[in-house]
């Protein structure tokens, strides 16, 4: 059983706002702890590996997340376009998760959820495909780890 996650901090503006989805709709539906970005940030400043995780993400997280004592961390990669200001322009969202396993970096499981639109703007599409992701997350942290509420 699962008990500790580091979600990965990003900086991208898209992904800033899907981690904080994330980090809300997880941790208050799962009985696995997870550490926020913003914690994982300051370890990798305290530890003086930030420009370490810009060119290796994966061997860094893996180690903050040693030094967490997690039992793993959540990649998450966005990839958004469209303003929703001209909402007759195609509006697309990509997102695609990777969770690890700590030490061994096997890849425990992965998500991938895209959602695009004409008529509504690029908001939408990121919320649909976040909604979309979660989900899927939601079933795997419960397979992780029994105590976790399906929603």
């Amino acid at each position: 059983m699962w008990s500790v996650v580091v979600i990965a901090p990003l900086v991208d503006e898209n992904n800033t706002y899907v981690t904080d989805q994330y980090v809300h709709e997880l941790a208050t539906q799962s009985a696995i702890r997870f550490i926020t970005p913003e914690r994982a940030i300051a370890k990798l400043i305290e530890l003086d590996l930030l420009d370490a995780y810009k060119t290796d993400t994966v061997n860094t997280l893996n180690r903050i997340s040693s030094e967490f004592g997690a039992d793993g961390f959540l990649l998450i990669d966005v990839k958004a376009n469209g303003s929703g200001i001209n909402r007759a322009t195609l509006s697309e969202a990509v997102i695609r998760t990777t969770l690890y396993e700590t030490n061994s970096l096997a890849v425990v499981a992965s998500t991938f959820s895209e959602s695009s639109s004409v008529f509504f703007g690029g908001r939408h599409s990121l919320n649909a495909a976040t909604n979309d992701s979660l989900e899927e997350l939601r079933v795997i942290f419960s397979r992780l780890n029994g105590n976790f509420k399906e929603g």
